[in-house]
């Protein structure tokens, strides 16, 4: 062999050696950009980009009539492994739920009112509520969700089941529960979800009964009493979740039943002459289905507002003990009423960064006698 062939064979070689060399350092490039670029635009733009190199280097070697260095074992391989890296960096840059560590302030003003001639039924107040928790936490193919939640409940309330003689009722109700639900994403567009929790009530009760006094030159008596009393509520439910986006607009549709257990012990009004009036433990278990709408606008990358529509269905209901008129059975008066009803409603979303505010009012009515006026509050710290 002469000398010249020699280093021609030499040179040979280290151009097919930086040829390998380049073709390692281009996947070791695509693979660093396709698994630490997270988001999915830069990541696209990145995967773009690469496949536009690609595609052109192929055009280059067909249109010159070259052949690659590469042999047909080393193109497949390049191929594979580089489709790998696309596949790898779609799966890493597709949106995900963000673990979430929410509080929640509501305030809820409602009144009741029933009247049949001189007999009526009363009663008027205000929720307040603060919720703690988090959100979308992953745990193997399910995402969970935990929350503690203090409510203070003031009622005011005045009855008249009898002619003449007439009751009126102020009632504090303090109540902490704890929540947990597990939610399954089916697909894209649908999931499914199971919630659970339990509480604890502690309720003051003051009353003030006005009553016909028979031979009295006043006509009428006047007692004061008080009562103090703990009740345990829990409940169980199940949901199904639809959603579907086009454009900017989002549609999302839910159905869920929900079970509640309320035990409230007996206790004794006492009043300020002596005397007292025993109340027997109740135990009310009511049965709920729920549909909701939600229509959503994505204004940009921060605001989303929103409406909302639903129906609430009473499918059971029953009591241990008979009773003519439950204004309590819970924290939240609504849930002793055994109207169905529809709520509508209206917020909005704002996320900037690694915090969501949203603002909700919503408006809900059940039959004839009950009407709801809620504004909420949520703060959420996006991890």
């Amino acid at each position: 062999m002469s000398l010249g062939s020699f280093w021609k064979a030499k040179y040979k070689d280290l151009i097919d050696n930086m040829n390998k060399m380049s073709l390692l350092l281009r996947l070791l490039s695509s693979l660093t950009v396709g698994f630490l670029l997270a988001h999915p635009v830069l990541a696209a733009t990145s995967q773009s980009t690469n496949q536009e190199t690609v595609d052109e280097e192929t055009a280059n070697d067909e249109t010159t009539g070259q052949d690659s260095t590469l042999s047909p074992e080393e193109k497949q391989l390049h191929k594979a492994l580089y489709n790998e890296i696309l596949n790898s960096s779609e799966q890493n840059t597709a949106p995900q739920s963000r673990p979430e560590l929410s509080v929640q302030g509501l305030y809820d003003a409602f009144k009741f009112n029933s009247t049949v001639g001189d007999l009526y039924n009363r009663f008027y107040g205000r929720t307040q509520f603060i919720n703690l928790g988090g959100e979308n936490l992953n745990f193997h193919d399910v995402t969970v969700g935990f929350n503690v939640t203090a409510v203070n409940t003031r009622m005011n309330g005045s009855q008249s089941i009898q002619l003449k003689n007439y009751q009126y009722t102020t009632t504090s109700i303090d109540n902490t529960a704890m929540h947990m639900h597990v939610t399954k994403q089916l697909s894209n567009n649908f999931s499914v979800d199971l919630a659970g929790g339990v509480g604890q009530s502690q309720y003051t009760l003051t009353t003030t009964s006005i009553f016909p006094v028979i031979g009295a030159q006043v006509p009428s008596g006047i007692l004061f009493g008080n009562a103090g009393l703990t009740g345990f509520n829990e409940y169980l439910g199940g949901r199904f979740t639809a959603s579907q986006s086009f454009q900017k607009w989002s549609l999302q549709g839910d159905a869920g039943y929900i079970y509640s257990n309320y035990q409230q012990p007996g206790y004794n009004i006492t009043y300020t002459d002596g005397s007292s009036t025993p109340v027997l433990s109740l135990i009310t278990r009511i049965g709920l289905i729920t549909e909701n709408a939600r229509l959503s606008y994505q204004v940009d990358d921060h605001l989303v507002p929103y409406i909302m529509g639903g129906l609430i269905q009473v499918v059971s209901l029953s009591y241990s003990n008979p009773i003519i008129q439950p204004t309590t059975i819970s924290p939240l008066p609504q849930l002793s009423l055994t109207d169905s009803g529809f709520l509508l409603g209206t917020g909005l979303s704002y996320e900037y960064k690694f915090i969501r505010v949203s603002p909700l009012y919503q408006f809900t009515q059940r039959g004839t006698n009950y009407f709801d006026n809620l504004g909420a509050l949520k703060i959420d710290l996006l991890f």
